[in-house]
């Protein structure tokens, strides 16, 4: 997090790369899937690392091209130790 970015990648039937900047820049984002093709704006909100619990958690912001707001989107990640 020492750029304060992260990609998000899933390698599967359905792909998805995101890049998320937690600098309050939007990145395109480009959705494709079966019959459906959309570009959409994201927008990193914010993260947080729980040392203790270990767990890490961010939050992201999904606009359409027009900026308006289409979803929020949050993760938590646990390691297990």
């Amino acid at each position: 997090m020492e750029e304060k970015e992260i990609f998000l990648i899933r390698n599967s039937e359905n792909n998805l790369n995101i890049h998320l900047k937690f600098n309050g820049e939007k990145n395109n984002f480009f959705y494709e899937i079966e019959n459906f093709k959309q570009n959409f704006l994201v927008l990193g909100e914010k993260y947080s690392y729980n040392k203790e619990k270990g767990i890490f958690q961010f939050s992201y912001t999904l606009f359409d091209e027009n900026h308006n707001e289409v979803n929020k989107i949050e993760i938590a990640i646990k390691h297990i130790f």
